[in-house]
């Protein structure tokens, strides 16, 4: 079983008097976070090794940052600017997407 002390950081400019203002932080020894690395390790390896995650996801990968899509995004508009095509992309803002 993990144990962690949990405090709550005000986010900056937010009202103090609500409680969805607040973010949580978990405080963990440095054994639990060196346990959950070696559990992860394994899995997030099979996963890389058999492809199972999407090429275009980035959040959370070694190696990969949000430029990546960002770059390819801009280099896909250009394509379709210099050959006179139409490009369409969506594009989502889903708020509170992680408490849920």
């Amino acid at each position: 079983m993990q144990e962690a002390i949990v405090i709550t950081i005000l986010k900056p400019g937010k009202d103090p008097k609500n409680p969805l203002h607040y973010r949580p932080i978990a405080l963990t020894s440095c054994l639990c976070k060196t346990l959950e690395r070696m559990v992860n390790a394994r899995p997030v390896y099979q996963l890389e090794k058999n492809q199972y995650i999407p090429p275009f996801q980035s959040g959370f990968r070694k190696g990969k940052s949000t430029a990546d899509n960002i770059l390819l995004l801009e280099s896909q508009i250009r394509s379709a600017f210099l050959r006179r095509n139409h490009l369409v992309s969506i594009f989502f803002d889903i708020e509170n997407a992680h408490d849920h």
